[in-house]
Formats: structure tokens, C-alpha cells, sequence
């Protein structure tokens, strides 16, 4: 599930379904033209002052409330907006922009009796009254604001998802488990769904949770859109990563507490790795917003960042403003022209399905929330209207984003509300004033909106998922992938796609265009929780299956806490390091290399470990092998034909009983090598060919002429004669040649010696050395190749 945060909306009214299959355009005549306008033909309308100031949800909302207090009513207040965060006692969730001064702005709404304030930069979240907004708009210390709006996108328990990422293995084969590393989590909250199955005290109670979560700040129990899907993304951490601590923060409390939140989890919490799931619909598309300024902030602090990349997949649409000389009837601004060819269209189709579904209008001028002054310099407005055969008015079009947006942030969001059957709709968008030639973009926060004509199916991972310093993290279900039998793995059809361009600075600046490469890589979603969302027929228990890039992300992030103690513990590699590890060791999945649809594909928990902290791939960690002898660049340090890991079984760095030495090619001093002695008949592969790293030095390395005959590497007289092996293998090859004794049996002593090298066994002794040789060749033929085996 991918939270989508719509900080304005206009209020959603069910629509009935409009006729389908219809793709006429309609007649130009319904429409007053440009030239109209000029001639004041029109009873156009000006925008209202409070429209400069805030949003008409806010508007509507407070008429809606005078409404409901004016009837006395007893009952609790409802609105019929459904995408406003309202609170106890009538309270709003909004986002204010400071005029100048912040903390005057922070003092006009402590005035108000707003809480729950939060500054950052220019941006100020708060709960405030309903019935105080429109008086905390006219505040001179207010430059606009507009309300805060959430809703999911849902797509003794462990998530199916650590198998598909081979995180089982990396935890196995390694000794990994997340521990000494902190992963800090943001989402909707944690333990306040008094609805939900279980509660946190149950799931750590159970082992789906750790003890000791450190709560920085959580939603109120009852809070309107309280899921705990923070604590749902936690369980599947927890599952990868079980030995790791875990830290929380709400970011349902407003853009600037967002922000917030992601620096006290690495400040406070000091979180290592942060992962989020959600998106404020307001966040910049062109330019870096105060949420992605907060990921780059604790990403150059060394903290590694992940952010779910989104579900919309390609519902959205761009292009340069393209003139129609028609205007819409309500304000009279001019219409935009769909048709690139010589006709004039100025609707396009869309069904959208039952419920809710957002939209983001944006086009490429600076925001005044991030840049200050002067902001966006023109003033585009959206519309969806249920009929083409109609002008765009008010009648035809009840769902509008008519904010004025001159010296403001160049943004627009509509909630359209499809009602109990889905609806067609027809989408509009004009220029109130300003430049004529912005591109102009828009995206559909539901993958279940069909846009009908003129797709441009478009990018629509944006904001602080698409920053420098995040990974974005797109969802393939787990049993789309390899571990469940199906390669390539199969990108979920909702994972958002990325490309979309930077085209300012965080100061307003124009720059040349910047494409970023999202989503980087790709994770599982769909696995199980102990009580989140609900149960799917992907598997055939009755748990809960957590979809979504929701999903993906903390399942990302947590194999990211098991590299990084691979690697050594909480600053032993920056940001890039472990991006880089779990980018190339990705499984390609729609194409070859990097595309904008799966990043550089599926990950693999245990391969990107090896990457970043085993790069000669021996099994033993590079912080074990640089206190130790071996070489943390060479396969095989002595050039036996044995990996330092075959030969440090427990990957301790030490020789203990019962291992041969990685650092002496001849551990039992016999004469014969350890890897002859144990059948290795090839040298260990260079892992990397001219690079850095090393494999056996065939130089050194002697094959074994006869691997169906082994001698031990751990006792110099295998047989027990008195003779060490390497004085009756002669020639040290492994084989039993003609000339030479038999080191494997006793009756067979060397002609050429007098006198025995070593002192005879007794019987006793004999017996325990052949049960030792069982022992061995258990080893040899049974446990080595499935180890192998288990590291390709």
C-alpha cells in the first residue's frame, strides 16, 4: 500500500455516469472565445480575494460548519469532503506558507488556538479550528494555506518477501541480522487503530515486532485514517532484518511534520536507515520541495534513505500549453487545446472508477514554499466536468481547482468522486493568466483511471522519492519472482514510473533539465502481516497480504541494515556504497540495465551483502578477514584451491579445531597442499578477471590427480604408519603413482625409507582416525557442494 497525502482537494460530489464510447469533440460554439472575452461579451467572474489566500476547500468547509452549528445539531460532525483530516473537537489538519517570518506566522496560529504545530522553512503544519480558518487567512503573517488530506492505496507471521529477496540466506550463509542498526520508519502511525487485530503489545508479544520500538511521535487513537500501516511496514522489517532496532515517526501530520519527522529520526533516533511510504500531492514536481531538501539532509549526514516510488504506474499526462482560443465560462480563462493536429479539443476523456481519486496539476514555475518570492507567475486552473457537450462552467464541472496561484505555489489538486459505479468524466485545463508556453503536467492518483484519448502515459513517481538523495523503490509481487519460480521477476502493473525532470533549484533558479534515474530498484510486496490490510488469494493461509510499493520499501531498507552490518555497522559505508550494491546485483527484469519503469530491477539481499562487504565472495566478511591473515580481496589466500571460506567454516577469522588454515597451504605440514589433500582438481576463478580481486594462483596451486582418494588436511599421517602422507605421495599430486606407498593404508609402507617420519598409532588411535576420514568425506561430498551451491 503507497499512501497518497492530498494537501487540497476540491469538495468531492458523486457524479452519475456519463455515456461511454463517446469521442466526438464537441462544437466550438459552446465555448466564448478569446476574442470574446476582450470584447467583454462574458460575465466572467473574479477569482474571490479569499482564493489568494486559501483554498475553497477550506472555505467550504468552515460554510459547512456554520451550517452544522447553526442547526444545534447533537450529532458529531461530518464533512462531506472525505479527503479532509479532521480531528478531535473540530479540528483541521492544514498547511500554511509564512508570508516572511515564520515565527509570526507560528504566533498567528497559536492565536487562533491551532496545536500540533510544525515549522519547516516557510511551511507551517498544524491542527486548527474550522471555525477560525477564514480569520487566520486574513493574518497578514499568512501568505496562503490549504488543508491536509490522506488516503491509502492499498494494494506469528513473516512476510513471504524475505525469501523472494534471498534475505533468508544472506542471514544464514553470513551470520546477519540487522543487529547494531537503527531503521527508522515513517508512515500514517503506529498503535492507535483500536480497530485493527492486533496492537503493537501483540505483535511484539508474538515476535512480529521487537521489544523496545521507539515512538518519536504517533496519530491519537481514533484519528481519522489511523491504519498502523507504520506498523505493518515495521513487521516486514523485523522479518528481514530481526536483530535491528526500530524507530517511528508519524508524517500524517502535514508536509513541514514530514520533514520534521525525517530529521528527528536520524537526530533523535539515530536511525541509520530511514524508509517512508507516502506522498503530499502538493510536493513539487519540477523542483526540490521541503520534504526532499530533509531526505538530502540526513542522506549527506551518512543515513541511507528509502522511499516507496508509488502505485500510480503511468497515469499521467504532459505537454506544453497549447492554445485553443476558446475559454472556459467561469473565469474566462483560456482553454487548453488536447488535439495536436489541425482541430480543436478542449476535453479529454477519462473513466474513473467508484470512490475517490486525486489529481495533481502542476506546471514548470518555481514554488513560492520553497524559493520565497516571486513564485509561480501565471495562474492555471483544472476542471472535470461530466458532459463534452457543455461549456466548462459550473454547472458542467463540479469538480474545480480555481485557486489563485499568481505569487503562490503553481499547483492544483481536484479529489474527483466517481460515486458507487465509476463515472465518465471529461478533464479541462486553462490559463487564467501568465505564460502561455508552461508544460504543464498532471497525474491521477488512482491506477484504476483509464485515461480514454491523448494519453501521454507519462511519469508519476515525483517529490522526495525523486530526490538525489532517496532510493525509490518499486513492487514486484514475491511470488512473481525467481525464489517462487518465475524469472525475470514481473514489476507490479501499479508501480510508478519515473523521469520526470528537475527544471529548478531550490532557490527558483531554471536549470537544464534534470532527469534522475527512478525508480533504482525494485522490491516485494504482498506478504504476510499479523493484521494488515487484508487477506488475498496469492496465498493459502488466512493472513493479511500487505501490498504495494508500501511494501516494497521496508523490505528494501531492511536488507540494506543487513549489508551495512555485513560491511561493518553504522558508518562503515556511505549512502551510495549500499545504493550501488543493491543496484548492481538486481535481477534485470523489462529490460537490460536501467529503465524507468523497474530501476535496475529485482534485488538480492545475499548478493548485494557480497558485493559491498565479501567483494572476493569467500564466505568471509571483510571485517573479519582484515583483523585476520586472509585477504579481504583474494578468494584464496594461500592458493590451495580452497576459498578462505571452506577453510574458516565458522567465518570467525581464527583457525579453530577441526579447520584448516587459510593462511598455510599445508595446515597439517604433510608435504601434500589442503586443497589436494581434500580433491580440488581446478583453481578458484579470479571473481572479477583484471580487476582487483583475486582467485588461485595457479602457480602455486597443484591439482589432485585422483579426487575419488583423499587424505585428511588436518592429520600429516592419514594412515597411521608412521609415514606422513607427503613422504609416500612423493610427487604431492594426490595420486597413488607407481614408486610411492599408499598413504591411505598402513600396509603400505615406502621402500625407500628406513626409518618411519612420524611415530606409529596404536589401534585405539586408528580407530578414532577413521571415523575422522568418514567424517570428512561427509564433508567433502555433501556439505561443500551444497554450500557452494547456496553462494552462486
Amino acid at each position: 500500500m503507497y499512501q497518497v497525502i492530498c494537501l487540497i482537494a476540491v469538495l468531492a460530489l458523486t457524479v452519475s455516469p456519463a455515456k461511454s464510447g463517446q469521442n466526438e469533440k464537441p462544437s466550438v460554439g459552446l465555448f466564448p472565445s478569446v476574442a470574446d472575452k476582450a470584447k467583454s461579451t462574458e460575465p466572467f467572474q473574479k477569482k474571490p480575494d479569499l482564493l489568494q489566500k486559501m483554498d475553497k476547500n477550506l472555505l467550504d468547509l468552515e460554510d459547512e460548519f456554520q451550517a452544522y452549528s447553526a442547526k444545534g445539531s447533537k450529532a458529531g460532525f461530518l464533512s462531506r469532503n472525505r479527503a479532509l483530516m479532521i480531528k478531535s473537537n473540530h479540528y483541521v489538519v492544514i498547511d500554511v506558507i509564512a508570508a516572511l517570518d515564520s515565527k509570526e506566522t507560528v504566533q498567528a496560529l497559536q492565536n487562533v488556538g491551532c496545536r500540533q504545530i510544525s515549522s519547516f522553512q516557510r511551511v507551517i503544519s498544524a491542527e486548527c479550528p474550522i471555525d477560525a480558518l477564514k480569520k487566520l487567512a486574513l493574518e497578514a503573517a499568512v501568505k496562503f494555506m490549504r488543508p491536509a488530506m490522506m488516503r491509502h492505496h492499498t494494494g506469528l507471521v513473516n512476510s513471504q518477501g524475505d525469501t523472494a529477496l534471498r534475505a533468508d540466506l544472506a542471514r544464514s550463509n553470513l551470520g546477519l541480522s540487522g543487529s547494531g542498526i537503527t531503521i527508522g520508519t515513517l508512515s500514517d502511525s503506529y498503535n492507535c487503530n483500536s480497530t485493527a487485530s492486533t496492537s503493537a503489545a501483540n505483535d511484539v508479544a508474538s515476535g512480529d515486532l521487537p521489544a523496545g520500538v521507539l515512538v518519536l511521535n504517533d496519530l491519537a487513537v481514533g484519528t481519522p485514517g489511523c491504519t498502523d500501516e507504520g506498523r505493518a511496514m515495521m513487521q516486514l522489517e523485523h522479518d528481514v532484518a530481526p536483530n535491528a532496532a526500530l524507530a517511528f515517526h508519524t508524517a500524517n501530520l502535514g508536509a513541514a511534520s514530514f520533514a520534521n519527522g525525517i530529521l528527528a529520526l536520524r537526530n533523535n533516533a539515530n536511525s541509520d536507515i530511514i524508509v517512508d511510504d507516502l506522498i503530499y500531492l502538493d510536493e513539487p514536481m519540477f523542483q526540490d520541495g521541503i520534504i526532499a531538501q530533509a531526505v538530502d539532509q540526513v542522506v549527506n549526514a551518512g543515513a541511507k534513505y528509502f522511499s516507496s516510488a508509488g502505485n500510480e504506474t503511468r497515469e499521467s499526462y504532459q505537454q506544453n500549453f497549447r492554445a485553443s482560443g476558446l475559454v472556459e465560462s467561469i473565469f474566462g480563462g483560456e482553454l487548453h487545446d488536447f488535439d495536436s493536429g489541425a482541430g480543436v479539443d478542449v476535453y479529454q476523456r477519462i473513466t474513473v472508477p467508484p470512490g475517490i481519486s486525486s489529481i495533481s496539476f502542476q506546471w514548470s514555475e518555481p514554488f513560492f514554499s520553497v524559493s520565497g518570492s516571486p513564485g509561480s507567475a501565471s495562474d492555471y486552473d483544472i476542471w472535470i466536468c461530466t458532459s463534452d457537450t457543455q461549456p466548462v462552467d459550473s454547472a458542467n464541472c463540479p469538480f474545480q481547482g480555481p485557486f489563485a496561484n499568481v505569487g503562490g505555489d503553481p499547483v492544483e489538486l481536484v479529489a474527483v468522486d466517481g460515486g458507487q459505479s465509476g463515472a465518465t468524466l471529461y478533464l479541462a485545463m486553462s490559463k487564467f493568466t501568465g505564460t502561455a508556453n508552461n508544460f504543464l503536467k498532471y497525474i491521477i492518483f488512482n491506477p484504476s483511471v483509464v485515461i480514454n484519448e491523448y494519453a501521454t502515459n507519462s511519469s508519476t513517481l515525483f517529490g522526495h522519492a525523486n530526490s538525489e538523495g532517496a532510493e525509490a523503490v518499486g513492487a514486484a509481487a514475491y511470488n512473481q519472482t525467481p525464489a517462487f519460480g518465475v524469472s525475470p521477476p514481473i514489476l507490479e502493473s501499479f508501480s510508478s514510473a519515473g523521469g520526470t525532470q528537475i527544471l529548478f533549484d531550490i532557490t527558483g533558479a531554471a536549470i537544464t533539465a534534470l532527469t534522475r534515474q527512478k525508480p533504482e530498484i525494485v522490491a516485494p510486496d504482498g506478504g504476510n502481516t499479523t493484521f494488515f490490510f487484508s487477506d488475498s488469494t496469492i496465498d493459502a493461509d488466512n493472513l493479511p497480504n500487505f501490498f504495494g510499493t508500501s511494501a516494497a520499501a521496508p523490505h528494501a531498507a531492511a536488507v540494506a541494515a543487513l549489508i551495512l552490518e555485513a560491511n561493518g555497522g553504522t558508518a562503515s559505508a556511505i549512502p551510495s556504497a549500499i545504493y550501488t550494491a543493491l543496484e548492481n546485483t538486481a535481477l534485470d527484469m523489462n529490460t537490460s540495465g536501467f529503465d524507468f519503469d523497474s530501476g535496475y530491477g529485482f534485488i538480492q539481499a545475499d548478493a548485494a551483502v557480497i558485493r559491498l562487504a565479501d567483494p572476493d565472495g569467500d564466505a568471509v566478511l571483510n571485517r573479519i578477514e582484515v583483523t585476520g591473515c586472509s585477504s579481504e580481496i583474494d578468494k584464496d589466500s594461500d592458493d590451495d584451491g580452497l576459498s578462505d571460506g571452506d577453510e574458516d567454516t565458522n567465518h570467525d577469522g581464527l583457525v579453530n579445531n577441526g579447520e584448516t588454515d587459510p593462511c598455510n597451504t599445508d595446515t597439517d605440514n604433510d608435504g601434500i597442499q589442503d586443497g589436494t589433500e581434500l580433491g580440488r582438481t581446478a583453481p578458484i576463478a579470479d571473481p572479477d578477471g583484471a580487476g582487483p580481486l583475486s582467485g588461485t594462483n595457479i602457480t602455486v596451486f597443484i591439482a589432485d590427480a585422483d579426487p575419488s582418494t583423499t587424505t585428511t588436511a588436518l592429520l600429516a599421517d592419514t594412515d597411521g604408519d608412521g609415514f606422513s602422507d607427503g613422504a609416500e605421495d612423493i610427487n604431492h599430486n594426490g595420486r597413488f603413482d607407481s614408486g610411492e606407498s599408499n598413504p591411505l593404508s598402513a600396509a603400505s609402507i615406502p621402500s625407500s625409507l628406513n626409518q618411519r617420519t612420524v611415530p606409529a598409532l596404536p589401534a585405539w588411535a586408528m580407530a578414532l582416525l577413521a571415523l575422522g576420514l568418514l567424517l570428512q568425506l561427509y564433508i567433502i561430498r555433501q556439505v561443500l557442494p551444497a554450500r557452494l551451491r547456496s553462494q552462486r
